[in-house]
């Protein structure tokens, strides 16, 4: 079994409050998943509408976020660091915004983070 947990923002990293306009409310939780199942991580975006971006992050014990993806429009823009068993999905009408996670592995278990914002966040973690 493998741990992933989702923090609420008033627990969420310095790094990503700075620079994000807002993260998700998300459920203090931890979920256990067997290794080689399949996993969905949602958090709730107020007015998901007015963000451009939306971005799931993950933080792994002792290191600091890094981020998995980020989605204009319905469509993912993978950090090259992450393989494609990460998408999301967005349902603005209930505002969520969803992670799933393909064939769990051990190295993913974290702590995990979505946020939004009206602008790219270039500088801080997009390679291009």
């Amino acid at each position: 079994m493998l741990r992933l947990s989702l923090f609420s923002r008033r627990l969420s990293a310095a790094l990503l409050i700075k620079y994000l306009q807002d993260i998700g409310n998300q459920t203090i939780a931890e979920i256990s998943v067997e290794e080689g199942k399949d996993v969905k991580l949602s958090c709730t975006l107020k007015k998901i509408s007015d963000a451009n971006y939306l971005y799931w992050y993950r933080q792994a014990s002792r290191n600091t976020p890094v981020y998995i993806l980020y989605s204009i429009a319905g469509k993912d823009y993978m950090s090259p660091d992450f393989p494609d068993r990460f998408s999301s999905i967005v349902n603005k009408i209930n505002e969520d915004f969803e992670l799933s996670i393909v064939t769990v592995l051990i190295g993913d278990s974290a702590v995990y983070y979505c946020g939004k914002d009206r602008i790219p966040l270039l500088g801080l973690h997009f390679p291009f």
